[in-house]
């Protein structure tokens, strides 16, 4: 049902509408995970052919005015959260149709056998509960699953540095925190650690530029805003939906997520705006009911 009413958006001029008319001079910022490679490819494809792809650091000077050039129209970002090591199955993709992408790392999870942490639960668990719970109190129910941040695993679940090197040269690798903890959850030096030391860890350990980071499950307060720009990032990326103007605040980028299996007509949908907006549509319709 979800994919026919999919199919049914992307074929009623909606998406064209928003995509070439009214968001057309706006900054679509897309967040995937790790969607396998066959999935991947049909994404990037559809996106290829939709809109003109550019660089987060491309769109971050411009905000930052170092730069006098222009945007394309229907500038598109696409990032993918995490480091998982599936994401390098898109060095092939990215070679093909020549596409710049932003992935986020965990610092302290990419390049190691260490795990994250909401893979440890069972399946069915929902991670939610986890994520409301105080960072430490989170940190000591995972124990009763045999999890530990700091644990070496048999496998690994992350990019590998050599991986992270192969990839660097169609891949702008930026901050992710330490370990994917929520970060409103965490004390102040909880915060500011995992902030902090993601960029120094990623400039030190994989000699990374790092400017940007994107909050783990787009939870942030202007605490944790504070601490980024105290730490040296010249921007920060939320989930919030929406587009991005040329005067945006450089630190509550917005965000559309996707789903990793998405379909080609889902990806026109969402990246587009329309399922938005028919979503908004429907709240509207039942709050006046």
């Amino acid at each position: 049902m979800r994919k026919i009413l999919f199919w049914i958006i992307a074929h009623t001029g909606l998406p064209w509408l928003f995509r070439e008319i009214l968001n057309r001079n706006k900054v679509t910022i897309l967040l995937f995970h790790a969607p396998n490679a066959q999935a991947a490819e049909k994404q990037l494809q559809i996106l290829n052919q939709k809109y003109n792809i550019i660089p987060l650091r491309q769109y971050i000077d411009i905000l930052n005015k170092q730069t006098t050039n222009t945007l394309p129209k229907k500038p598109l970002v696409i990032t993918y959260d995490d480091g998982a090591r599936e994401n390098y199955f898109l060095k092939p993709i990215l070679e093909k149709y020549n596409i710049p992408i932003t992935i986020f790392l965990c610092s302290s999870i990419v390049g190691t056998n260490r795990h994250y942490w909401w893979t440890a639960l069972p399946e069915g668990t929902a991670s939610a509960e986890l994520e409301n719970m105080s960072n430490d109190a989170r940190l000591t129910s995972l124990e009763k699953y045999q999890f530990q941040q700091s644990t070496e695993y048999d496998a690994r679940q992350a990019l590998s540095k050599a991986e992270i090197d192969e990839l660097r040269p169609f891949v702008d690798f930026q901050s992710h925190t330490c370990f994917h903890p929520n970060l409103p959850q965490c004390t102040d030096q909880e915060s500011y650690e995992e902030i902090f030391n993601s960029r120094n860890e990623l400039q030190s350990n994989f000699e990374l530029d790092v400017y940007a980071i994107a909050f783990p499950n787009g939870a942030y307060t202007e605490r944790e805003i504070g601490i980024v720009k105290d730490s040296g990032y010249s921007c920060s990326l939320t989930t919030h939906i929406g587009f991005n103007e040329l005067n945006e605040d450089k630190y509550h980028l917005k965000r559309i997520d996707i789903l990793d299996s998405a379909d080609a007509n889902e990806v026109i949908d969402k990246s587009s705006g329309a399922w938005h907006f028919i979503q908004q549509l429907q709240r509207k319709v039942r709050l006046k009911k």
